[in-house]
């Protein structure tokens, strides 16, 4: 099972929350999704995006589903 991002991860990038809405938004990634369960880190990745690089590196390292 792969790793899900989640707000923690958002924060731990040192991204602010209202920015992170309007990025999952701008990728098509449901908020409130997002909110409840968070995303697989494959979805963030895809996006190709810096910024969601990071975050997903981010949850890699934490992952506890390994």
């Amino acid at each position: 099972m792969s790793p899900r991002v989640k707000m923690e991860h958002i924060r731990a990038a040192r991204f602010c929350s209202s920015g992170a809405k309007v990025w999952l938004k701008f990728h098509g990634i449901d908020v409130g999704a997002f909110l409840r369960d968070g995303v697989p880190v494959e979805r963030i990745e895809e996006t190709g995006d810096a910024l969601g690089l990071k975050v997903a590196a981010i949850a890699r390292s934490r992952d506890d589903t390994a």
